[in-house]
């Protein structure tokens, strides 16, 4: 973090908030209740981060090499990191909305939007006595709060989520009543002083400091929801100094020093959750949208989806199979996971956590009893993925993964057990195969079960 954003424009924002205006970086919220009350009995609390464009291969302990993510690769070993996990799209905005309401893309709203009906992790946790936050970017239409966050500092638009400098973000919070933009005229025309990606992490560790189950909030657990725009491909991170020696493209250098800012950011999270003793009943929660992107930059130089095919876009494995890493070692017991899920699984675990069932017409089954070193009883028979501007669409049942690349392309098939590069199409030598996938394909669309 620089010298500006730790020293003048943290303390303006705290003369703001002392002046009964708001402190965005702490995401402030005064204590309404000071009455005496016992604690409820605990429910986990939990911290989802995202990343933006981080590859399956791009942390250390999925293989990579070269770029240093100790914090992670931390997280991966005392908690449980799966090798089978995917994002809901091939793109950022169609997989966040797929995370967020338990739906996988067939059921989502024009171009992988978020419909009226659907019932998102915060709507559902915070009407459990959840209090709920989001953090970064949104692009999803419409406002967080309207989908059930209590405290909101997003940027809102997709033009704004691509920008790591933009000079306004959007606030909200439900105790001051405050709505509206916050100013930073310090990246205006241009200058790059307030790395939006600091601001996230600040704003998260304070959102936590400050929704800490106690007295003062009648002991409600929270969900935080912190979706950081990096490492995409705004390439416009100054400080490079950790990769500079390295013989790589400044591009390539400035993806490898995103991504360990990144770590670093996860790293002062769960330091201020070990600061204030939450750590023992908090969960964190860390993926990423999708594979990694292309612009600038070459995937292949540092195995960025490891030895998976596809990027960003495509829905081949490295396009949508993410990392995925959970963490709370008094609660789950640490191991790998091969077992495949996806995003849209999130919502209905987390409505396990909270002790409770999760909403109606979602895809997603909960795999709280993976978490837990139980039997997994319930899974997936089909996964299901589609690119609109492709017309791609793809399917997983079992080991077998099937692939139409654009719009009426026949189904490509690829055996995972012994082909996860998807080097080698069989599909004619399946032929019962594609035609049990067709069948579902024929299906798909239908409203998902109650």
């Amino acid at each position: 973090m620089n010298a500006n954003f730790s020293g003048k424009v943290f303390f303006r924002w705290q003369s703001l908030a002392l002046t009964g205006a708001l402190l965005l970086a702490g995401l402030v919220s005064s204590p309404a209740q000071t009455e005496e009350r016992k604690p409820a009995p605990r429910r986990a609390s939990v911290v989802l981060i995202v990343a933006d464009d981080l590859g399956y291969g791009d942390l250390g302990c999925y293989g990579q090499k070269n770029i240093k993510t100790p914090n992670l690769d931390k997280l991966a070993a005392e908690g449980v990191r799966f090798t089978s996990f995917y994002g809901g799209g091939a793109a950022g905005a169609q997989s966040r909305a797929s995370l967020l309401t338990g739906r996988n893309v067939a059921h989502l709203g024009e171009g992988g939007g978020l419909l009226p009906d659907a019932v998102t992790i915060a709507q559902h946790l915070r009407l459990a006595g959840y209090r709920t936050g989001f953090i970064g970017q949104w692009g999803l239409g419409g406002l967080p709060e309207g989908k059930g966050f209590d405290q909101v500092a997003a940027c809102l638009d997709e033009r704004a989520e691509f920008d790591h400098y933009p000079s306004r973000l959007w606030r909200y919070d439900n105790v001051t009543s405050f709505a509206g933009d916050m100013e930073f005229p310090d990246n205006d025309g241009g200058m790059k002083i307030t790395y939006f990606p600091d601001l996230f992490t600040t704003s998260a560790m304070n959102f936590i400091a400050n929704n800490k189950p106690e007295q003062f909030n009648k002991y409600r657990s929270f969900f935080l929801c912190v979706s950081y725009n990096v490492p995409h491909p705004k390439l416009d991170l100054t400080d490079i100094a950790a990769y500079a020696d390295q013989p790589w493209s400044t591009a390539e250098k400035i993806k490898a020093a995103m991504i360990s800012r990144l770590d670093a950011d996860i790293g002062k999270i769960r330091a201020r959750l070990e600061e204030l003793k939450l750590d023992d009943n908090t969960i964190i929660i860390f993926t990423s949208g999708n594979g990694p992107h292309t612009n600038g930059v070459d995937p292949k130089l540092q195995k960025s989806a490891g030895i998976l095919r596809g990027v960003k876009g495509e829905l081949y494995e490295g396009g949508i199979r993410v990392p995925m890493i959970v963490w709370c070692p008094a609660k789950i017991k640490a191991g790998v996971n091969g077992t495949a899920w996806a995003n849209w699984d999130i919502l209905p675990t987390l409505a396990d956590v909270a002790w409770t069932q999760p909403p109606e017409k979602i895809d997603g089954i909960s795999f709280w009893p993976t978490l837990l070193g139980k039997a997994q009883t319930n899974q997936h028979e089909f996964l299901y993925w589609e690119a609109s501007a492709s017309g791609a669409r793809a399917v997983r049942r079992g080991d077998w993964k099937a692939v139409s690349p654009q719009a009426a392309a026949p189904l490509e098939l690829f055996d995972l057990k012994t082909d996860s590069g998807e080097k080698q199409n069989v599909a004619d030598k399946n032929p019962k195969v594609v035609g049990k996938i067709e069948e579902y394909l024929k299906t798909v669309r239908a409203a998902p079960a109650p």
